[in-house]
């Protein structure tokens, strides 16, 4: 939304884009400034009551649909996108309203890093904004590091009050708009102009942490309209943000703080690895990791005490009952379903097994056992038992770790599927790879 007051002669008023055409010319003429019906239409700004970043359109004419375009274009944002926007902004010198419609079909100039705990997640965002995708469950390849450490060393990088930006001043931006004829894109209109605006308004009355907390909102129950914007506002009070935690290791070692004696030295915890228990927490908890902090569920509690032995959420079971959709994973010579939340086997239908998976001081999945109680990576689901011998685990290398297919199953799907005729193709081809060798 862009929000400006303009002036004709002694006449002001109020503007807020985007605006329907007919609305527009209803405001132009309240303050007698109709240029033609073809024409097109420009005004005095007076005033940018929002976003403040638009602050250059203050005290000159401005063409005001290119302003409708531009809005246009900002909300079909979402709010990382927003974010490259407004920091955007910044690097361009005296932008015109051109500038700023093409500014929206280049962000992948302006990389936003909200986690930078490593060069590899800094190059990995690097990837997935410059080439627009990234392939599934690659996080750990070593070329993303590489890449995160070359952009640091090269200077790119700067740090901005939304976080990491990596960006090359000496980019050209591509022309898009011409300045005479609007470029077509697929945009979706929200529900009602008074529904955006209402909620620009509430949202302009809030203070910093009510902002995070409308923010965090947002993206946990991936609100995309006014209307429901506009009842989240409506129901802030209902929810808890811990900001300072950006993740569920974090956020962990904060909930442990709040229910110890204020005498115990929180430095204690620095050194523990805490990814998995944050991550059981969280899902315990019903909470969601988001940019702006860990948000509690809907009128749940953050630091409430929570016991280890408290019954683990039925996760799965809910999963079957609306056919929800696992990951399909290949391992140790049969095909499984993966899923990160704990599964009992009293859950499964008959014919299915569950084994649990550990996580390594370096990698993500170091073993597979029966149970896992401390540092739990996920569970498989099998058709078949795993004979775990003597030791009572199984160990995994390169070749024997999960592979992810990027496929995705219910739990009736994945029961009803023959997949021995794939996995005896598969066991063949590795015969064939090791005779040749």
């Amino acid at each position: 939304m862009i929000k400006i007051r303009i002036r004709n002669d002694d006449h002001e008023i109020d503007l807020q884009f985007p605006i329907s055409e007919n609305k527009l010319y209803a405001k132009l003429a309240e303050i007698h400034a109709i240029e033609g019906k073809d024409a097109p239409q420009s005004a005095f700004v007076t005033e940018v009551y929002w976003p403040e970043e638009l602050s250059m359109l203050k005290d000159r004419f401005a063409n005001l649909d290119e302003l409708n375009y531009l809005a246009r274009r900002m909300e079909s944002f979402d709010y990382h996108e927003y974010d490259q926007f407004l920091i955007g902004i910044t690097k361009l010198e005296n932008p015109t309203e051109k500038d700023l419609i093409n500014l929206t079909f280049n962000l992948d100039h302006f990389t936003l890093c909200k986690d930078v705990s490593s060069y590899g997640k800094i190059g990995r965002e690097y990837v997935m904004n410059t080439e627009g995708a990234v392939p599934a469950h690659d996080e750990d390849d070593p070329k993303y590091a590489a890449i995160g450490k070359a952009l640091i060393d090269r200077g790119l990088a700067q740090i901005t009050a939304k976080g990491l930006l990596i960006y090359n001043p000496f980019d050209e931006l591509t022309e898009v708009y011409d300045g005479q004829t609007f470029p077509e894109y697929y945009y979706e209109k929200m529900s009602s102009f008074d529904a955006l605006n209402a909620v620009a308004d509430r949202y302009l009355t809030m203070g910093n942490d009510a902002q995070l907390r409308f923010k965090a909102i947002l993206e946990a129950e991936n609100i995309h309209d006014a209307d429901g914007a506009l009842e989240a506002a409506d129901r802030l009070n209902e929810y808890e943000l811990s900001y300072f935690d950006s993740d569920a290791a974090s956020f962990f070692k904060t909930h442990v703080c709040h229910n110890l004696d204020v005498r115990f030295d929180d430095h204690w915890l620095d050194t523990l690895l805490t990814q998995n228990e944050g991550k059981r927490l969280v899902e315990r908890m019903g909470a969601s990791i988001t940019d702006y902090g860990i948000l509690s569920a809907r009128g749940g509690h953050l630091f409430e005490p929570v016991p280890v032995e408290a019954p683990e959420a039925k996760e799965l079971k809910t999963q079957a009952m609306t056919d929800e959709k696992l990951e399909v994973v290949e391992v140790l010579g049969q095909t499984a379903l993966f899923t990160n939340g704990r599964v009992t086997q009293k859950e499964l239908p008959d014919g299915l097994y569950k084994y649990d998976l550990r996580e390594g001081e370096s990698i993500a999945f170091a073993t597979v056992e029966p149970s896992v109680a401390v540092n739990h990576a996920g569970t498989i689901i099998t058709k078949e038992p795993i004979i775990f011998g003597e030791e009572g685990y199984i160990e995994f290398d390169d070749d024997s770790s999960p592979n992810f297919l990027g496929d995705h199953m219910s739990i009736e799907e994945f029961q009803n599927t023959d997949f021995s005729q794939d996995e005896d193709e598969s066991t063949s081809k590795k015969q064939r790879d090791h005779e040749v060798k």
